[in-house]
C-alpha cells in the first residue's frame, strides 16, 4: 500500500476516545443512513478514504502535524479533567483543531459541492443561451473539493 494513501477525515486519535473496553482498535458506531448499530467495528477503516486530501500529501501532512499536537493536549485534558489555560497556545490549538475538524469532513465536501451546483445553475438561468439546458441531468461539483488545488 502507498505511504499515507488512507487519509482520515476524522483523526484516528479522536476515534480512539470512543473505543470499547479500553481497546484502541474497536469502536461502536451507528451508520447515519440506516441507523444500524455496529457493536464492534474496526477503527482503522472508519472516516477515511484513499487520498482524500490529494496524492501530493501536503495537506495530509499539515493535518497530521496539528493532530499530533492536539492529541497530546486532549489526552492531558482527558487524564486531568482540566482544560488548557484560557488564551494559552494550547487553548488556541484546540480551537484550531475544532475548526479544522468542522470543515474537513466528507459531509462538508458534499455541502460545498451542493452549493457550487446551486450557484452555477442559478447563474445559468439568468443567461439566455441556457434556456433549454436540462438542469436535472447535470451536477456541477469539484471532483476533489477538499484537496488544495495547485
Amino acid at each position: 500500500m502507498a505511504n499515507k494513501k488512507k487519509q482520515h477525515y476524522v483523526p484516528k486519535f479522536y476515534l480512539r476516545y470512543f473505543s470499547l473496553n479500553d481497546s484502541t482498535k474497536i469502536i461502536k458506531l451507528c451508520l447515519k443512513d440506516t441507523g444500524r448499530i455496529i457493536h464492534k467495528a474496526n477503527l482503522e477503516g472508519q472516516a477515511q478514504e484513499d487520498y482524500f486530501y490529494g496524492k501530493d500529501l501536503e495537506r495530509e501532512e499539515w493535518f497530521g502535524t496539528i493532530e499530533n499536537q492536539s492529541s497530546l493536549i486532549l489526552n492531558r485534558v482527558v487524564q486531568t479533567k482540566e482544560l488548557p489555560k484560557d488564551k494559552s497556545d494550547n487553548y488556541y490549538l484546540i480551537w484550531l483543531f475544532i475548526l479544522l475538524q468542522a470543515y474537513r469532513t466528507k459531509s462538508n465536501v458534499e455541502d460545498f459541492n451542493h452549493m457550487i451546483d446551486t450557484i452555477m445553475k442559478t447563474a445559468m438561468k439568468l443567461e439566455p443561451q441556457f434556456k433549454n439546458f436540462d438542469y436535472d441531468t447535470h451536477f456541477f461539483a469539484y471532483e476533489d473539493a477538499i484537496e488544495k488545488k495547485t
